[in-house]
């Protein structure tokens, strides 16, 4: 479900534009358009927008090009000009998106504000089938206070160059239009043969807001009995310190989150000494992770997931690498918490290292060689590029492939593409990467 491209597309409907939409994974744009906007899921899939970007120009149409998608922002506006021409906007940037379909900014509505209905009713049952089958994102909140360095997503940050921290606070969409949003994926669901919805909810730290949070599982709770009981079944993600906060204090919202769906909650733990979590800025110490993890599966009755996002470039060692395995295994022994491995990319458009001095070169090479940013997917293995240092590199494969072969382990590695590639190991390559999703 592209839960950032239907609340675009909702936005502009809302402002009178004419909108089509079109999965391109399921059938190929026909591009007759005056705009095109293209949701550019993440940093590994640039090359993907080019791809649409050249055949666009191959049609010969004047089409305006907007991309959209948080990684979008992690782009200054020479770097967008520079990867897909001068003629491309930054679909994040309210009065740009307003200016290329002729409409005025002070109209569209927030998307805190706005229904995704209207979107969800240009999807045909066919479509909607496929994404109802499946995990989808619920659109709950945005931002978190939190400011871990290798994250790209719209977070408290920290300016290398100034010493500034610029502060981001989660915010909620309307409760309201959560509620109006819900019941018609729920009586839809119902509509086409569904008696479960499974959402992936968008908060980047679920426990963050506890008093918002509340409210929103009371809502789910309300929809799910005056629907006659259909199963809504939740997965978030959760800061430890987060948790374990609102464990200590309001154990309650726990509890009645549990009773509206919650089942699964992956925990950020991201290595296993403290010197990894001071490096990295991850707000926990000492034993905290292990004590989330099992307080979730004993007390809540939760079933935790150990996301270890590990092999910190200049920052990780054979040491700490081995422990954040070991860390990962005892959890998933002792607890049943599903390991869900990741490579740490010290370099992502949006993250603090982005726009270090230090990492210039870095991002010289992606601009210059666009492919690269599929190497960039954290479900990757590592690659000269992301990791130039060869011992750390072959260490973090290896250990990284040790988790993923693990009991429960619920992610699938891919495999980077490189420059010195043959067509024929790129054809491999890119054989070999399709359909591995994290699950």
């Amino acid at each position: 479900m592209p839960t950032s491209l239907l609340t675009v597309a909702a936005r502009l409907l809302a402002v009178g534009v004419e909108v089509d939409l079109c999965d391109d994974n399921l059938a190929q744009c026909s591009l007759e358009c005056d705009v095109l906007g293209v949701n550019l899921v993440g940093a590994p899939y640039v090359g993907r927008a080019l791809e649409l970007r050249h055949r666009l120009k191959e049609r010969g149409r004047k089409s305006r090009f907007v991309l959209g998608g948080q990684v979008v922002s992690g782009f200054a506006p020479n770097e967008i000009r520079e990867l897909f021409g001068e003629d491309t906007l930054n679909g994040n940037d309210d009065e740009r998106l307003a200016s290329a379909v002729g409409v005025d900014v002070r109209a569209v509505p927030l998307p805190e504000m706005t229904s995704l209905i209207d979107a969800y009713e240009l999807l045909s049952d066919e479509w909607m089938s496929l994404y109802l089958a499946n995990e989808f994102s619920l659109f709950v909140s945005q931002g978190c206070k939190y400011q871990c360095t290798f994250c790209p997503a719209q977070r408290t940050k920290y300016d290398n160059v100034t010493g500034k921290i610029q502060r981001v606070n989660e915010s909620y969409r309307d409760s309201a239009i959560i509620e109006k949003d819900l019941r018609y994926l729920v009586e839809r669901a119902q509509r086409l043969g569904f008696d479960r919805l499974r959402l992936y909810l968008s908060n980047l730290d679920l426990f963050q807001t506890p008093s918002r949070l509340r409210e929103f599982m009371n809502l789910v709770r309300g929809v799910r009995t005056s629907s006659g009981g259909s199963i809504i079944a939740m997965r978030g993600l959760s800061t430890v310190a987060s948790f374990l906060q609102v464990h200590r204090s309001q154990p309650g919202i726990i509890e009645e989150a549990v009773q509206a769906g919650l089942q699964r909650v992956g925990f950020g733990v991201d290595g296993a000494t403290a010197q990894v979590w001071l490096a990295t800025r991850k707000p926990q110490s000492g034993a905290m992770p292990a004590e989330a993890i099992a307080v979730a599966r004993q007390k809540y009755g939760l079933t935790p997931e150990t996301l270890m996002v590990f092999g910190h470039s200049g920052i990780d060692t054979d040491s700490s690498l081995a422990q954040a395995v070991e860390f990962t295994k005892a959890m998933w022994d002792e607890h049943g918490s599903l390991p869900r491995p990741h490579v740490a990319k010290t370099v992502v458009p949006g993250n603090d290292a982005w726009h270090d001095p230090a990492f210039r070169h870095v991002v010289r090479a992606l601009l210059d060689w666009p492919t690269g940013f599929q190497s960039l997917d954290f479900t990757a293995l590592p690659s000269p590029l992301t990791h130039p240092e060869r011992e750390l590199r072959e260490l973090t494969s290896k250990y990284y492939l040790e988790v993923c072969g693990m009991p429960g382990a619920v992610t699938r590695y891919v495999l980077p593409e490189l420059p010195d590639m043959s067509s024929d190991d790129v054809r491999y390559v890119r054989e070999f990467n399709k359909c591995r999703y994290d699950i």
